[in-house]
Order: C-alpha cells, then structure tokens, then sequence
C-alpha cells in the first residue's frame, strides 16, 4: 500500500515538474532542475525566435515607413487627411 502511494506521489511529482518547466521556459525558473544540455537547447531556441521577431521587427517597420511617406506625398498633393479631433466627428 505504502509503495503504490509512493510511486503515485513520484508521478504526481514528475508531472508537476514539467508543467511548471513547460509554463516557465525561459524564464530561469527551476534552473537547478533542467539538464546543461536542455538549457542549450531552450537557449538556441529563444535566440532563433528572438532572431526573427527581429526580423518581423525590421519588416513592419519598413511597412510603417512606406505608408508614412504614401500619406507625406497624398498629403502634399490633396491637402491634410488626418487632423487632431477628426476621430470624434460623426459626418
């Protein structure tokens, strides 16, 4: 009895283990538990993806860019498009 209560409480435990490191990836949460080499591969991992939000960064911003310099040009050729309060008109 005691035994299986033991190896239920160690599942319960190895469960709860990896549900926190999966919540806390990343995070430096529980370092002492996760192996050197899980700790490379979590750190590749956030460099890849800190690597490409970068690039999603640097794109959008090009967007933003291009459309501030659209709006510039309509703006030099049709006049004002947007002005402070224009928002809160209804007509």
């Amino acid at each position: 009895m005691i035994q299986g209560n033991l190896k239920k409480h160690h599942k319960v435990k190895e469960k709860v283990v990896k549900e926190v490191l999966w919540t806390n990836q990343g995070k430096g949460v529980l370092n002492h538990i996760v192996p050197k080499e899980d700790k490379n591969l979590q750190t590749k991992k956030l460099e890849a993806e800190v690597g490409n939000l970068k690039v999603q960064n640097a794109d959008y911003s090009q967007i933003v860019q291009e459309l501030s310099d659209k709006l510039k040009k309509y703006e030099n050729k049709y006049g004002t498009v947007f002005t402070k309060g224009s928002s809160n008109k209804t007509e």
